[in-house]
């Protein structure tokens, strides 16, 4: 028994900022610009936007169960995997996730006392381990998760 699951930035409200450039070739057509000049910016945003949305689109975050650990990694983002091995784990619980409020937006997030791989959804694990490194994670199925730490867990109690 294993789980995997991947989460894109796509489908959070982080892939909203994308859209933003459009709207400073409007406010720019308002107040001073000519119509030339609004073309060439509007042209400009598009081209921003389709970049950034690609950008979006290639970072993923993938979260990993097996017997051995628990593992996490954005790809595009960070070059290898963060590696939590069963007996270095202290505690795992079911949180609820504030992207914007507890960790100030979307990706991968620092705090002073614990670090966030803040993708999709609200709902999500606080991972601490033996060494008080606190991780929280965002799970779109913590049903599935939960089942298989459960499954690990009790193969390694015997």
């Amino acid at each position: 028994m294993e789980f995997t699951e991947k989460q894109s930035l796509v489908r959070t409200k982080a892939s909203l900022l994308v859209v933003l450039p459009l709207l400073a070739p409007g406010i720019l057509y308002i107040s001073v610009l000519s119509q030339n000049a609004v073309l060439t910016s509007l042209i400009v945003s598009v081209i921003i936007c389709v970049v950034s949305w690609f950008f979006l689109k290639t970072i993923q975050l993938i979260l990993h169960v097996n017997e051995s650990c628990i593992s996490f990694q954005i790809k595009g983002l960070q070059r290898k995997e963060e590696v939590v091995l069963w007996e270095d784990i202290k505690q795992i619980e079911k949180t609820s996730i504030k992207p914007l409020s507890q960790f100030g937006g979307w990706g991968l997030r620092f705090s002073r006392s614990r670090t966030g791989y803040i993708f999709e959804g609200e709902d999500g694990v606080e991972l601490t381990t033996v060494r008080n490194n606190i991780f929280v994670i965002t799970i779109r199925d913590t049903e599935s998760f939960f089942t298989t730490i459960s499954f690990f867990q009790a193969r390694l109690n015997k």
